[in-house]
């Protein structure tokens, strides 16, 4: 099974990237996430020629391929005959301009479509949804009530730091929400209470604890103290430093 790389946008030149690591990318091109109904000549409706290099549009007339534009990354194909669109009876709907329909392809339109069509997969939908369910609610919390619309730190340190702090509220929200402050202080006070039993055992870093999935959690080498307000402060060691709980 390939890993799996769930992202919300993304250019097209980095996902390729990614796919030619044999990594199964899902994520909507600009048209899937927009969700626009699609026009009677929109480009979808026009047929690619591989072989020729050119399209056909729905009056059965060819689009050539024209120059590149690689400022934008793309090929562009126009009507060899401008007088063909103005002559046509669809003029105006199809398009306005003087000079012609163009088309725009992407010089890697390969990869779009494939990762167009990865994405519609009925198990690439399946997996996308537990981004919704598991993404949108920090992001959201993060952004629209935190207020939080950028990093004010500079550099990938400084952008760590904060997206800690901002994952911090959250979850502390997100327990106060889920069982209530006073369970939440008493849950602090009980885990504080069993590491502080153990303070003798200086060396043992793996004592068991009762219940709640903490049976292998690890009691760094650090102090308990009470604060002004007589609440519990532990202090634990990680690879990162020291955070407070």
């Amino acid at each position: 099974m390939l890993p799996v790389l769930i992202l919300i946008y993304a250019n097209t030149d980095e996902l390729q990237k990614i796919d030619e690591q044999e990594i199964k990318v899902i994520v909507p091109s600009q048209r899937q996430a927009s969700k626009k109904e699609v026009k009677p000549f929109d480009k979808s409706n026009f047929q690619y020629d591989c072989q020729k290099d050119s399209y056909l549009c729905p009056e059965g007339h060819s689009l050539t391929y024209s120059y590149i534009n690689n400022h934008e990354g793309h090929k562009v194909y126009m009507m060899p005959e401008k007088a063909i669109c103005k002559q046509c009876l669809h003029f105006a709907v199809c398009t306005k301009s003087q000079q012609g329909r163009t088309i725009a392809r992407l010089i890697n339109e390969e990869v779009r479509q494939k990762l167009e069509a990865q994405y519609e997969q009925s198990e690439s939908q399946a997996i996308y949804k537990l981004r919704k369910q598991k993404a949108e609610l920090p992001f959201g919390h993060i952004k629209r009530n935190l207020k939080v619309d950028a990093f004010l730190l500079r550099g990938r340190d400084g952008a760590k730091a904060e997206a800690s702090l901002l994952a911090s509220c959250f979850n502390i929200r997100r327990m106060i929400t889920i069982i209530g402050i006073q369970a939440l202080i008493e849950k602090l006070k009980n885990l504080a209470s069993f590491r502080g039993a153990f303070l003798l055992d200086r060396w043992n870093l793996a004592l068991a604890l009762p219940s709640a999935g903490l049976e292998n959690f690890a009691y760094p080498k650090e102090e308990i103290r009470e604060n002004k307000e007589n609440s519990v402060s532990v202090f634990i060691e990680n690879s990162n430093g020291r955070e407070k709980i």
